[in-house]
């Protein structure tokens, strides 16, 4: 079961989350002339985010009872 869960998390977890990623990179950074540094700079604060985001949220789930 625990394998099964792993499995699922990282696999949708990875896939969509970073699909999004991608998604919102490209879209923040558009623009009419393609810059790379632009879209390198708006992908480090869409990585950013994320990480914040999951370093907020790992403080709230329930401890486990032992």
């Amino acid at each position: 079961m625990r394998g099964t869960g792993e499995s699922f998390a990282a696999n949708i977890g990875g896939r969509v989350l970073g699909m999004a990623a991608a998604w919102l990179t490209l879209t923040i950074s558009a623009s009419d002339k393609p810059d790379p540094a632009r879209v390198a700079l708006v992908g480090a604060c869409v990585a950013g985010c994320y990480a914040l985001v999951g370093a907020v949220l790992t403080q709230f789930p329930p401890e486990p009872k032992l």
